[in-house]
């Protein structure tokens, strides 16, 4: 799934380079981030298998995508732009799978459900 997201994100002009990926020790409980710079983070302090690596480089990298496609139209210091993206990196990535939201998410989605049922669109 990473190489047919990277070979679509090229093709729709978006390139990821080869040192854009980042193995880091995070402080915060996070898996993982994309920033606005193109890089993306994956916290190796609180991975646990391979599995979960891959999942958080998919997620991230539909980020990517977004962040190259929506240009300059997503803000990602908006709220509800994203939420979106997070919505649908949640989705597309397989994060939102019921046995991985069963296993793994039971918390991050209460977590998740209270933020947005909290949001205000405006």
């Amino acid at each position: 799934m990473v190489k047919f997201l990277l070979e679509h994100l090229e093709k729709s002009g978006c390139r990821i380079l080869d040192w854009s990926c980042w193995a880091v020790h995070c402080e915060k409980k996070i898996a993982g981030v994309y920033t606005s710079r193109g890089w993306i983070m994956v916290c190796s302090n609180h991975m646990n298998m391979q599995d979960e690596v891959n999942q958080v480089v998919i997620h991230e990298l539909i980020h990517a995508f977004d962040d190259c496609r929506a240009a300059p139209m997503v803000n990602w210091a908006n709220c509800p732009h994203h939420a979106c993206s997070e919505i649908r990196a949640g989705h597309l990535s397989g994060d939102c799978h019921c046995k991985r939201e069963f296993l793994l998410c039971q918390e991050d989605s209460r977590i998740v459900n209270k933020l947005v049922s909290q949001l205000q669109f405006k």
